[in-house]
């Protein structure tokens, strides 16, 4: 199937985009994972951007492990938070650990995309990060309320009444 895709694409961008959609509904074809990861490295980050999107709106679990170098490697910002934001909404185990040491890192300078995703986590391996940015009074509004969701998803008893407290501001 992916020689006769490949002569039906054959160099128009609008024919590759749709075979997206074709390719999602045999994500459980090994060979249709390494095509969508080969996808994933082109070098028009429009292309790449449009496909991440993709893989988290079709929920396709098994292309979660391709998202790890995005996440941690991709220059573009354009593909590196919806890759970030994608394994947050995929909630794969492969992505975890890749979204924690971005976190523990401290170097990527939007801490609330990090936050999103670690909320929709929300685990005991999370709550250290959610309590950085939740404790930090320097850290943006936004930030500090998603920090504040994913530590009460945990139970934290502070930041389920800050959301409280944010219901009323």
């Amino acid at each position: 199937i992916l020689d006769a895709l490949d002569k039906a694409i054959g160099s128009c961008k609008k024919r590759r985009q749709e075979a997206v959609y074709l390719l999602s509904e045999l994500s459980d074809v090994p060979d249709v994972v390494e095509r969508i990861g080969h996808w994933l490295n082109d070098p028009d980050s429009q292309w790449r951007h449009w496909l991440i999107q993709t893989v988290e709106q079709s929920g396709l679990k098994r292309c979660a492990p391709l998202l790890n170098g995005i996440i941690e490697n991709d220059p573009d910002p354009s593909c590196r938070a919806p890759g970030i934001h994608a394994a947050g909404a995929l909630r794969a185990d492969e992505n975890l650990p890749a979204l924690l040491r971005l976190a523990k890192g401290g170097d990527y300078d939007q801490s609330w995309e990090l936050a999103w995703a670690l909320k929709d986590y929300a685990t005991e391996d999370c709550r250290p990060y959610l309590k950085r940015w939740f404790e930090d009074d320097g850290q943006d509004k936004h930030a500090r309320v998603i920090a504040a969701w994913g530590l009460g998803k945990l139970g934290d008893k502070r930041a389920i009444a800050y959301l409280v407290q944010m219901l009323d501001d």
